[in-house]
């Protein structure tokens, strides 16, 4: 893993790769994170952190600012998908401002509610890949709102760009049934995908700042694949040919209803 320094600005959060130095270095793909409903906690900038280690350059935007709930606990906070997708796109603006990256190879990585939010931003932009870390599949998410006018079906249908999707077989609040209904999205509109149901993951297993949720080994298959999928997708252009992967490891008497929340 190559070395990285963090630069922190209080909104957006970036992290950027170590420089030699060299004038002639490639410009660094960009990688948006965004945080849980939590808003921008250490969890956020952990991972931004991590993913610059890996040579990208990231930036972690606020998604709650102005909320009249506070980010760092529970909160109800919501924001539309166009309001999202301008704050994404400022924060690659303020990126691209700061630090010498390729605004041509873009990908966004969302976690539990902003995960729909990988989509939104894939369908009004062109990317390179998005990423859901156990979100972008619940059934609020197909719904059309005044927030989400398009619903889950019409983001698959206007964007292009591959899709990851993580999720943990004792989620409590999005089932086994969601994510086929993701999956068979997907395939209805001919988009790339790369779906996992990982063994014994419950909702938000990637965050090590919650203990009861934290699961080692599920964890660093997943920054595996993450990290694998984000190389591969900005060492190629969107390719004109549809690939699906679909994994799961499920237990053969798998009971949703028994899923818990856990902390």
């Amino acid at each position: 893993m190559k070395r990285c320094y963090y630069q922190t600005i209080s909104s957006p959060f970036i992290a950027l790769p170590k420089s030699d130095g060299a004038s002639s270095a490639p410009r660094s793909p960009v990688v948006v994170v965004l945080h849980e409903r939590y808003g921008m906690v250490q969890h956020t900038k952990d991972m931004a952190n991590r993913l610059a280690g890996h040579g990208f350059a990231v930036v972690a935007p606020e998604l709650f600012a102005g909320s009249e709930t506070p980010s760092g606990i529970a909160s109800r906070a919501r924001t539309s998908d166009s309001v999202a997708n301008q704050t994404i796109r400022d924060a690659v603006t303020a990126l691209t401002e700061r630090a010498p990256v390729d605004p041509r190879r873009v990908a966004v990585l969302g976690a539990c509610r902003t995960g729909r939010y990988a989509l939104s931003y894939a369908a009004v932009e062109d990317l390179s890949c998005s990423v859901a870390l156990y979100g972008a599949a619940q059934p609020r998410d197909w719904e059309v709102t005044d927030d989400q006018p398009d619903g889950l079906e019409g983001l698959i249908a206007a964007g292009n760009a591959p899709f990851l999707g993580l999720y943990g077989e004792l989620d409590h609040l999005i089932s086994r049934e969601d994510v086929l209904r993701l999956r068979d999205g997907m395939e209805r509109h001919a988009r790339s995908y790369v779906i996992h149901q990982v063994a014994g993951a419950p909702h938000g297993w990637l965050n090590d700042t919650m203990p009861g949720r934290y699961r080692g080994g599920p964890a660093e298959f997943a920054w595996s694949v993450i990290v694998q999928f984000l190389r591969q997708h900005f060492d190629q252009p969107t390719p004109h040919r549809t690939t699906w992967e679909y994994h799961a490891d499920i237990a053969v008497s798998y009971d949703f209803s028994s899923n818990k929340r856990l902390e």
